[in-house]
């Protein structure tokens, strides 16, 4: 057995399992011995040490099922903590439910749990580590959250939604995904979100479900409507506008818009639109595009923005995977890792690739390290 009360990844062992549900011989197998357990509604995480893990039954074959002992364990877990392993990135709400059933284990297993004790708070503190200096770079690339962010949307301010019906009646995706972007965020909420739309039944029978969602908790903000034919006075009261329209299919409505916004006399608002043109593959109407428009964000560039923070995000999620070797490999030799020496590693990487940067364009081959 492990020495009580020393810190290796080599003390740990984890299975991973990509389904909550297992065979009635694992599920026994747990039961009867000391393994502590996270579980989500789509995944189950088993962490014992190699010497329990020795009598693991069989898993199953297929990818949804992981073994994995030492540094592979302890980056694996990393991954885990910081929510890179999750099916949406930077999704950390295994990270509690990891947590929660390390203290359960720690209560039906005090004497086990002991083993595992300090381990488990290397990687508390490594996960952290990673968070706070890679990862809370990490941008979200959700339509709705990239047209917020360029629109510059502050918190207290009043938004306009120029909204549209789904396919099967309600609001559409884009107009619910901007009311709950704008309505919940806590440090940008907006103080009022109006709604509006070309026809008044529809408009009020999207106020109704935009009020609802509001009483159901899914929006934080105040709602309220106005009809699309007070237009130009939302346009002065309203600090930000997010048309959820589609450009080509009424000509005639998407001139108005462009016309009111023009005559505006307020020139501190932003208006975006959330769509283009499902003829021209998204894109904005030619009507749009040649109407210059001030301070108009397109659909364009809310793609551009998204396909930009995918590219970034990647290099995060890169430079991530490094660190969390990095933590491995230092604990595994016995050593403390203190978050100057992730920056350090960091600055150390950063710096060989300039490095490799600087030498494939301007220095001979042979030269290049």
């Amino acid at each position: 057995m492990p020495k009580i009360g020393f810190s290796s990844p080599d003390t740990l062992c984890a299975v991973s399992f990509r389904t909550p549900h297992l065979n009635d011989t694992l599920t026994r197998w747990r039961l009867d011995h000391p393994v502590m357990m996270a579980e989500s509604c789509a995944r189950q995480v088993w962490v014992c040490t190699p010497e329990i893990a020795a009598f693991l039954p069989d898993l199953p074959r297929g990818n949804a099922f992981q073994k994995m002992s030492g540094q592979a364990a302890y980056h694996f877990l990393l991954r885990l903590l910081t929510g890179m392993d999750s099916q949406k990135k930077r999704e950390t709400n295994i990270n509690g439910q990891f947590f929660q059933g390390w203290e359960k284990f720690v209560s039906d297993y005090p004497v086990a749990s002991r083993d595992l004790r300090h381990v488990i708070q290397d990687l508390k503190t490594d996960a952290r580590h990673v968070g706070n200096i890679v990862l809370s770079q990490h941008k979200a690339r959700r339509h709705e959250i990239v047209a917020r962010d360029l629109s510059g949307q502050s918190k207290g301010e009043t938004a306009l939604i120029i909204a549209s019906e789904g396919r099967y009646g309600g609001a559409s995706i884009f107009s619910q995904g901007i009311a709950q972007v704008i309505g919940n965020n806590r440090k940008g909420r907006v103080r009022d979100i109006v709604i509006t739309h070309p026809e008044n039944k529809a408009m009020h029978t999207l106020y109704d479900e935009f009020k609802k969602m509001a009483l159901d908790g899914k929006i934080s903000s105040g709602v309220s409507c106005v009809r699309f034919e007070d237009l130009s006075l939302a346009f002065e009261i309203c600090d930000r506008v997010y048309s959820d329209l589609c450009m080509g299919t009424d000509k005639d409505l998407n001139k108005y818009i462009i016309d009111t916004w023009r005559q505006r006399e307020r020139r501190d608002n932003i208006i975006t639109t959330l769509r283009g043109d499902s003829q021209k593959q998204g894109l904005s109407s030619d009507l749009w595009i040649t109407a210059d428009l001030d301070n108009w964000i397109s659909a364009e560039k809310i793609r551009e923005e998204m396909t930009a923070r995918g590219a970034y995000n990647r290099h995060l999620e890169q430079r991530a995977e490094e660190v969390f070797a990095f933590c491995a490999q230092t604990r595994a030799s016995g050593k403390a890792v203190s978050e100057r020496m992730v920056k350090d590693f960091i600055q150390t990487l950063e710096t060989q690739e300039q490095s490799r940067m600087i030498c494939s364009s301007s220095a001979p081959p042979q030269l290049c390290p």
